[in-house]
């Protein structure tokens, strides 16, 4: 079956999209500590940051907390998440917005206004990084930072989870980083720059017998992230110009 691009913003996993508003989190933290070593984001001078696939607001709530005083906006085609985060947003007076928008057709007035973008957990759940990854740097932005599963090796892989708990097909894409790679550098984005999430609390099972992220530690102390059967390698990757 061909892969659809909806599973993820249905308004029935809307706490997929909510759980985080309470606390960040670690994955997110992560990123931003990641950012922090590359020097994305500084205090001077103010930057223009898009957050693409921007779910419910709560990565951009906290980018918020983390970076005041940089222009933040959000991007996200599902208008109920949309209108929802904005309320949330007015009500804790914060300085950022989301707006409706399609990651594969984004405003014209996009085009040279944000100095970075940020893409958390978004791109493995579409069928194909290209044209996504193309439509981001059609905008020309000074870096993308991203969160996705990746394979450090030439594989690309899609998994497809015949999901019985919730009756529903999902799919799982891995993808290549050196195919993204050759991929930004022919677009003259060629300067990647990517670290393994190397998750550090434990997270329980809380569904034995269906999806949900979870840890297994190793001898050696570190953790392995899975949902259901499911290995998750999660990577950091940063795009910049050749």
């Amino acid at each position: 079956m061909k892969q659809r691009t909806d599973e993820w913003v249905n308004v029935s996993q809307k706490d997929y999209h909510t759980r985080q508003l309470e606390a960040p989190y670690r994955s997110t933290v992560k990123f931003c500590d990641w950012m922090d070593g590359l020097r994305l984001i500084r205090q001077e001078p103010s930057l223009e940051i898009l957050d693409v696939g921007a779910g419910s607001g709560a990565n951009l709530h906290y980018l918020s907390d983390r970076y005041p005083g940089h222009g933040l906006l959000g991007a996200e085609l599902n208008g109920d998440l949309v209108s929802d985060a904005n309320a949330r947003f007015q009500e804790l007076d914060l300085k950022c917005q989301i707006e409706q928008a399609d990651l594969y057709n984004f405003s014209k007035d996009y085009v040279d206004r944000f100095d970075g973008i940020v893409c958390l957990q978004t791109l493995s759940w579409l069928p194909g990084y290209e044209e996504a990854i193309d439509s981001m740097l059609s905008l020309r932005p000074q870096w993308i930072a991203l969160s996705s599963l990746f394979f450090d090796g030439e594989l690309n892989c899609t998994v497809k989870v015949e999901d019985g708990q919730n009756d529903r097909e999902c799919f799982y894409n891995i993808y290549s980083l050196s195919s993204l790679q050759d991929h930004c550098k022919s677009r003259g984005y060629g300067t990647l720059t990517w670290e393994p999430f190397v998750i550090d609390v434990d997270l329980p099972i809380s569904n034995p017998r269906g999806l949900g992220t979870y840890t297994k530690e190793l001898v050696s102390g570190n953790r392995l992230q899975f949902s259901g059967p499911l290995s998750m390698p999660w990577y950091f990757v940063c795009i910049r110009p050749s």
